[in-house]
């Protein structure tokens, strides 16, 4: 089960030449240390560029989305069930949800 945010948030990232690597984040005044990064995906709204991230704090899981234009990230959704590759989605109702991208 997921819960759709769409909120502003603060990211701590490292930007190297591989690409951007969230490191932890800050929404409600509450900082959350992410602890894997289990997917990104990019996708483009006209020719804004997007990076999407599914990562994991503390056992539960986010959907995180860096605006590559404005610079701006976005707590897109929070997953109750949480997902990681190795979980093998054995719950097909979070199956459908964990891949929104």
């Amino acid at each position: 089960m997921y819960t759709h945010i769409n909120e502003r948030i603060f990211v701590n990232t490292d930007f190297t030449p591989e690409g951007t690597k969230p490191k932890e984040f800050s929404w409600k005044n509450k900082g959350y240390k992410i602890d894997e990064i289990n997917f990104t995906h990019t996708s483009r709204e006209g020719q804004v560029r997007l990076t999407h991230f599914a990562v994991s704090s503390n056992g539960v899981s986010y959907k995180i989305t860096f605006n590559q234009q404005d610079l701006v990230w976005t707590l897109d959704e929070i997953y109750s069930l949480g997902f990681s590759r190795d979980s093998g989605f054995n719950d097909q109702s979070t199956n459908r949800n964990a891949y929104r991208f």
